[in-house]
């Protein structure tokens, strides 16, 4: 199924979750990030179990220090 993972779209497998995704991604473990599926921030520790559906959007932020 397709989905548009950091505005680029990808094809990832059905029953994707968003931990799953991330680990694809190289970025299940790397600190500071924060993930929005379709414009709603998801929690870490719901990571594995929220779902992806068709035509979802992904975006993941890193966290910036800032002044």
């Amino acid at each position: 199924m397709q989905i548009t993972f950091n505005n680029q779209v990808m094809d990832i497998d059905t029953n994707c979750t968003v931990l799953q995704l991330l680990i694809l991604q190289n970025l299940a473990d790397k600190q500071g990030i924060a993930v929005a599926v379709n414009n709603r921030v998801v929690p870490r520790a719901q990571w594995p179990h929220v779902q992806l559906d068709y035509n979802q959007s992904v975006v993941v932020f890193t966290a910036a220090q800032g002044g």
